[in-house]
């Protein structure tokens, strides 16, 4: 069902060749290459909206990283927390994650129903667990 680093590096290398066709996508972005915690407070501000998609502690991410990544929920939570803008935290629907986001510092959560691709047209339905603080979510399950 998942395609591993050899596949990944693959993707990786097509789409760097065809980086042009990204091109129009990003000309608004600001991309940086630093530690995520240092990258949001040079954005803070009361207008700001932070969305988070961090790496999932999952079994099989040694696939996709070649070391952990070293973020917990607990240390996404820790650098959030203090922000001034909204924040929308995206993650695998997992009860770590909740006991680490879910009714501290303002944050409530919800439960997305989505599907992930595999393969050659199947498809995998499963949950995230979508945490929000300031910009709050409308039509979404709440969390248990």
């Amino acid at each position: 069902l998942h395609r591993g680093k050899v596949e990944g590096d693959r993707v990786y290398t097509r789409k760097l060749q065809r980086l042009g066709e990204y091109e129009h996508r990003l000309r608004h972005a600001h991309l940086h290459r630093r530690d995520f915690r240092e990258v949001l407070r040079m954005y803070d501000s009361p207008e700001t909206w932070h969305f988070l998609d961090p790496p999932w502690e999952v079994k099989s991410a040694d696939r996709y990283y070649e070391s952990r990544t070293g973020v917990t929920p607990e240390d996404v939570f820790r650098a959030v927390h203090p922000l001034r803008g909204a924040v929308w935290v995206i993650y695998n629907e997992d009860d770590a994650v909740a006991h680490a986001l879910c009714g501290r510092g303002g944050f409530r959560c919800y439960r997305l129903h989505t599907h992930r691709t595999c393969g050659r047209g199947g498809r995998v339905a499963y949950n995230k667990l979508l945490a929000v603080r300031g910009a709050e979510g409308r039509r979404l399950t709440k969390w248990r």
